[in-house]
Parts: C-alpha cells; sequence; structure tokens
C-alpha cells in the first residue's frame, strides 16, 4: 500500500470524525504491506488533558507490525 492511503484509511476507523478536524497526526512506517497482504486494524482512544480526543493505531500483517499512528481530533 502506498504510503499516501494510511491517514484516509486509519481515518475512516474513526467513529466521531463528523464535527471534528485532524489537528495532528504522527504516523510511523515500521514495514511495508505488500500487494495483496491483508492488515489487522487495533485502534483505541483517549482524551488529552485540553479536551481533544486521541486515537492510536496500529497495523499488523502476518509477519508483525506494519504501522504505529496517533490521530488528534478537536471540534470544529
Amino acid at each position: 500500500m502506498n504510503n499516501t492511503n494510511y491517514p484516509d484509511m486509519l481515518c475512516g476507523y474513526i467513529p466521531e470524525m463528523d464535527g471534528n478536524r485532524v489537528i495532528s497526526m504522527c504516523i510511523n512506517f515500521i514495514s511495508e504491506a505488500p500487494l495483496g497482504e491483508s492488515l489487522k486494524i487495533y485502534c483505541g482512544n483517549s482524551e488529552s488533558e485540553y479536551g481533544s480526543k486521541l486515537y492510536y493505531f496500529r497495523t499488523v500483517k502476518s509477519s508483525g507490525i506494519n504501522v504505529e499512528a496517533e490521530i488528534m481530533l478537536e471540534k470544529i
């Protein structure tokens, strides 16, 4: 998968995107996902001390971790 597809893919797993905007995104590309590879996507969330929502992602392929990411949202 091309690295430019990850932000859109990960934001698709955030249920609260309506009424919010991304104010920060950090993605660590650990290993590439070859064409045809299946990924498992794990997500957790918390709230920052300033009231922003934080989402944490890890994508895992058959041979290990693919990507780790943190996305911060704030209300529009």
